[in-house]
């Protein structure tokens, strides 16, 4: 499935949980998340988080801007599509 075309600059979206993408996915010997890229442990801090899809490359790339505690900045992670849902 290419759930890219689901997504599109502007979007509101939302990390999945950990262990939603861990029944998924599983975990690698690493205990990180082989979904289209590598979920790594050091992202899990970002499940559940919001934030607003800023940037898409050509490739599976989404860059997302984080909305926290009210303030809006850019994420220094690459997310692909099936690490984020859409929010309304």
């Amino acid at each position: 499935m290419d759930r890219k075309a689901n997504f599109k600059v502007g979007d509101h979206v939302q990390i999945r949980e950990w262990f939603d993408m861990e029944n998924e996915f599983g975990v690698n010997g690493g205990g990180d998340i082989p979904c289209s890229y590598i979920f790594t442990s050091d992202m899990r801090k970002y499940c559940g988080a919001k934030a607003i899809i800023v940037d898409m490359s050509p490739r599976n790339d989404i860059g997302v801007s984080f909305i926290l505690k009210g303030k809006i900045g850019l994420s220094e992670w690459t997310w692909s599509a099936d690490m984020i849902r859409h929010v309304h």
